[in-house]
């Protein structure tokens, strides 16, 4: 049951965070263009306004869900917050979260009447989402690696050389190129309301054509990216959980097929609203299919972890349940210096699984 609600809250977590994260970014090109262009300034406020309130959920949640983990596997997520500084977390985590609700909450509010206010505004946008884009994501996906790896456990590393580590990059990268998608779909859904309200009012029908080929051209690039991220993090994830994921347990394994074929069929849809061919429910059904691989996705990534973390748990019980080494060594005759060769060896074959 923890579960189930965990893949809930993580992918409504998520969510939050892509349009949080990436909203601001689109808005760095709307911003330029909104002095020219109504659409771009009113998307713009959107996108800003969408972020301001989506951050403080997107932490919420992400409160609820580290309590979640912590009842399923307590003692790996604890070594692998150990492993990075305290100081990630708190205070500076905390500031930098802050910081980039302030930047957003600024831009929002300022109204960009000259020149230097526009810049200003266009500054606190890039400060806000890069500054998001640095720092989260890639801190969550070290915790979620960090905590599958035995070897990394004790030891303190810093957070820039994990961004070399090639597993964490791969998923630093899938997810920003997911939040791009998901930004690129909050844009379409934007000219699928204003499309609803066209039809009681006199809104320009041009405008919400615009703003969902605009989004639907970012989630068609986004998507395509994610296909060829998607078959480097396979090479580059742990041998169990690719063997998991290509039938060795048949949950992860749906749950990847499934994320794969709805994928494959939302991708030509995206592309075919991209330039122009907008048919409004077929475009909130692909909106609706693109939500669920988002959930598909975290199903399988947290079914791979449990995996390798009950696999870790299984092996530190066989260690601490064999019989003491006198009563080992009176049994089968060994010496100590042999039995600690045999046990180091089986705990460096239990680290690399």
């Amino acid at each position: 049951m923890i579960s189930i609600g965990l893949t809930v809250v993580a992918t409504l977590h998520l969510l939050a965070v892509y349009v949080a994260m990436t909203g601001p970014l689109v808005c760095l090109w709307l911003q330029r263009r909104a002095a020219r262009d109504e659409l771009a300034a009113r998307l713009d406020r959107y996108l800003l306004w969408l972020a301001v309130a989506a951050l403080p959920i997107a932490a919420a949640l992400g409160g609820v869900a580290i309590l979640l983990i912590s009842q399923l596997f307590p003692d790996a997520y604890l070594a692998a917050v150990r492993v990075l500084p305290k100081s990630r977390y708190w205070p500076y985590g905390a500031i930098e979260l802050v910081f980039s609700l302030l930047c957003f909450l600024a831009a929002a509010l300022l109204p960009a009447v000259s020149r230097w206010r526009g810049v200003v505004r266009w500054l606190a946008t890039l400060f806000g989402s890069t500054n998001l884009v640095y720092h989260f994501p890639a801190l969550f996906v070290m915790l979620g690696v960090l905590s599958t790896r035995r070897t990394a456990w004790g030891q303190s590393i810093k957070f820039t050389v994990l961004l070399g580590d090639a597993e964490i990059g791969a998923r630093i990268v899938h997810h920003l190129l997911a939040a791009l998608a998901v930004g690129g779909v909050a844009i379409a859904w934007y000219g699928l309301r204003r499309s609803a309200d066209a039809a009681r009012a006199d809104v320009a029908r041009a405008d919400t054509a615009r703003s969902i080929a605009w989004g639907s051209r970012i989630a068609t690039a986004a998507v395509l990216g994610q296909v060829f991220t998607g078959l480097w993090l396979i090479v580059v994830i742990p041998e169990g959980s690719r063997n998991a994921l290509s039938g060795g347990d048949g949950l992860a394994a749906a749950s990847l097929g499934g994320a794969l074929l709805l994928t494959f069929f939302v991708l030509p849809r995206l592309a075919a609203a991209a330039w122009g061919q907008v048919e409004h429910h077929a475009m909130y059904r692909t909106v609706l299919l693109v939500l669920a691989i988002v959930a598909l996705m975290t199903a399988t990534r947290h079914r791979t972890r449990s995996l390798l973390l009950s696999s870790i748990s299984t092996a530190q019980r066989q260690v601490f349940e064999q019989p003491t080494e006198p009563y080992r060594a009176a049994k089968t005759g060994l010496s100590g210096p042999i039995l600690c060769a045999r046990r180091s060896a089986f705990s460096g074959s239990v680290s690399r699984s």
